[in-house]
């Protein structure tokens, strides 16, 4: 679960099969927040299209369609990746 990702990043005492899960949850994070900041651009990508014909009102959409696909690229490449690969880069050492 999330409680054990984030003990396999903060503990110095994790195992390998526990880093080994939470590089597995940190990768599914990712995906999903990159998918949750596309699923956002369509949905503001229909709003702006529904409001088309009132030039005050494009602007919304647009903010609807962009800020939640920056969210989740950086929440996705911002945090969850430099997580994943600091884990990644702890069963290294622990393996080699």
């Amino acid at each position: 679960g999330i409680r054990r990702m984030f003990t396999a990043v903060f503990s110095p005492r994790a195992t390998p099969d526990e880093l080994k899960a939470a590089i597995h949850g940190w990768a599914q994070a990712r995906t999903y927040a990159v998918v949750a900041g596309f699923i956002g651009l369509i949905v503001g990508g229909g709003v702006m299209l529904v409001n088309m014909d009132d030039s005050t009102a494009i602007r919304p959409g647009v903010v609807l369609a962009f800020l939640p696909l920056l969210y989740g690229l950086l929440l996705g490449y911002g945090i969850f990746l430099p997580l994943q690969s600091r884990l990644e880069d702890r069963v290294s050492e622990l393996d080699g």
